[in-house]
């Protein structure tokens, strides 16, 4: 702001800067990032740990930036002189004019790129005056569009976890501290979204649920999210690649780019090589053998076994959510204790559940029945009546009060048989 483009001091720091972007970019073999959320710094996704001095150097840099409507900056490998000199003066110029502020959003200067981060996941809106149910949804559908981006990045051979996914993690936490009904209805939701990215959010709820019955430590909380998250993540690089190997190697691979060979990210790598080694058993029968049976990675396979049989990524129709968790009963990979404790998260009738009432109603579980009460007998909302005439608008019935003398469940009906959308009773 004070000397010319021209000036040594100028070339100087910028050469300077040049040079740790280089080392930056060569360490992290991939492109280096600096997110500015709130009053948080992170580098290629990760906390910022330094000192005080250059804590306070990077709030001055987002003060800057965030005044010409940027929070994120990425650097491609090599970036050269021009390309930081060119990266000073637009900044320079849309503190100096307001007008040219807006344009530097989303722009590239060279191999340097200016981007606002979605407001979506960053923005600190109190939204604690919206219902349980609208917050979940728009949390559901941002966590959707993170995960989307994610693992498109990943099959463009990105090695980094974006501090976007972590956020998300510590979110899902907070949202499954809660006994909502649209919560419980993940599995009805599951028919909607089916593509890797909203599969992994729907995995890592499911997985919340159940592990909240046996811990309430929001870290392991976080870090078992995480993983339920990211686990596809071999996968995914696989098919986008081309390449032969097995989906196991590659989960553990790009574990291991994306969180270190160290601590909480090396462990998260192994824990992803396990989910990819119990849905395919044939890479490496002798490992399979370990006895963990209450592992976070056969936790999280579980209720990917029981998200493929409800609503297969495929598109085909699936089972019924009852169906899918009877026919788990079965399967020697999956631990009967796990079982039961999803059962118990979810229910014998999860929510989104399609049942015919003996009177030749047709109903959809909106809420699991209350403490005490028999598992067959939840809140429903009735949208075919006896004679098979869909109603403009359900009829909710407790059977829980209504069900012993007038109402009970006959039989459970295979999901999109009603014609509609059984997540669309419930929003």
């Amino acid at each position: 702001m004070v000397h010319s483009l021209d000036n040594q001091a100028v070339a100087r720091a910028a050469s300077q800067a040049v040079g740790a972007v280089t080392h930056l970019t060569s360490v992290v073999a991939s492109r280096a990032s600096m997110t500015f959320v709130h009053d948080m710094t992170f580098v290629c996704g990760q906390l910022l740990k330094a000192s005080r001095g250059e804590h306070e150097a990077a709030t001055d840099l987002a003060a800057a930036l965030e005044k010409c409507e940027v929070s994120e900056l990425s650097f491609e490998s090599p970036v050269t002189l021009a390309d930081m000199l060119g990266f000073v003066e637009a900044v320079i110029g849309g503190l100096r004019d307001p007008s040219r502020r807006g344009t530097l959003a989303d722009a590239s200067i060279g191999r340097i790129r200016l981007r606002r981060v979605d407001a979506l996941v960053s923005a600190s809106r109190d939204d604690a005056d919206l219902p349980t149910s609208e917050r979940f949804l728009r949390l559901y559908a941002t966590g959707i569009v993170v995960m989307r981006d994610f693992y498109e990045t990943v099959a463009t051979g990105a090695a980094l976890l974006p501090h976007r996914v972590k956020r998300l993690a510590h979110r899902l936490v907070t949202a499954t501290n809660t006994t909502s009904p649209i919560l419980l209805g993940i599995s009805a939701l599951a028919h909607e979204q089916r593509d890797t990215g909203a599969r992994s959010v729907q995995t890592a709820l499911l997985t919340l649920l159940v592990a909240r019955q046996l811990t309430r430590s929001s870290t392991t909380l976080s870090r078992l999210a995480l993983l339920a998250l990211v686990s596809d993540a071999g996968g995914v690089r696989l098919d986008a690649s081309a390449r032969d190997g097995t989906v196991s190697a590659a989960a553990a691979t790009v574990g291991f780019a994306v969180g270190g060979i160290a601590g909480v990210g090396a462990a998260r790598a192994v824990q992803a090589f396990e989910v990819g080694l119990l849905a395919n058993p044939h890479e490496g029968a002798s490992y399979e053998q370990r006895s963990n049976v209450l592992s976070s990675a056969r936790l999280v396979h579980m209720v990917r076994l029981f998200l493929e049989r409800h609503a297969p990524a495929d598109g085909s129709e699936g089972v019924s959510a009852p169906h899918a968790l009877a026919s788990l009963v079965s399967l020697a990979e999956v631990d009967p204790l796990l079982l039961e404790l999803l059962v118990r998260s979810i229910g014998v009738l999860p929510v989104g559940t399609i049942v015919e009432l003996e009177g030749g109603e047709w109903a959809i579980v909106s809420a699991p029945p209350p403490t005490g009460a028999p598992a067959d007998r939840p809140r429903v909302e009735i949208v075919v009546d006896s004679s098979g005439r869909a109603l403009p608008k359900a009829h909710t019935l407790d059977l829980a009060v209504e069900g012993a003398e007038r109402y009970r469940i006959a039989r459970v009906i295979r999901p999109g048989a009603v014609g509609s959308s059984s997540a669309g009773a419930l929003l």
